[in-house]
């Protein structure tokens, strides 16, 4: 059974351009919605949208979060998402190390401005 407090979770979408997917980034970290945003790409995505096989370059984001803050985060992307119909795919809890959990959980918890951590922090 995994302790609570080194539980975190991911939260996956992706999104056409890096630089939309920087934007995204940037915006869910400096609001406190989410930890930590690894962006990968360019990922090529297929998928049936309107009865046609799409084929696109998008950008996956990888998002660390919290189960306090999931709830304000799938909003954020809802409203902030580029796409018609964004994918939100939100893993069950995973357990993480237990100092990296802790600096998530802080770095959440902190107002923007307070958190500590750095680059190697991912």
């Amino acid at each position: 059974m995994r302790e609570a407090a080194s539980a975190i979770r991911l939260v996956l979408t992706a999104v056409e351009g890096e630089e939309q997917a920087r934007e995204l980034a940037e915006g869910l970290v400096r609001d406190r919605l989410a930890a930590c945003v690894s962006v990968l790409g360019p990922a090529h995505s297929y998928y049936i949208w309107k009865e046609n096989l799409e084929r696109t370059c998008e950008w996956l984001l990888l998002i660390k979060t919290v189960d306090e803050r999931l709830a304000a985060l799938h909003s954020a992307l809802a409203g902030r998402h580029p796409y018609t119909v964004p994918e939100i795919l939100t893993l069950p809890e995973i357990e993480a190390t237990s100092a990296y959990a802790a600096w998530a959980r802080e770095t959440l918890a902190a107002l923007p401005g307070e958190a500590e951590g750095g680059p190697h922090v991912s």
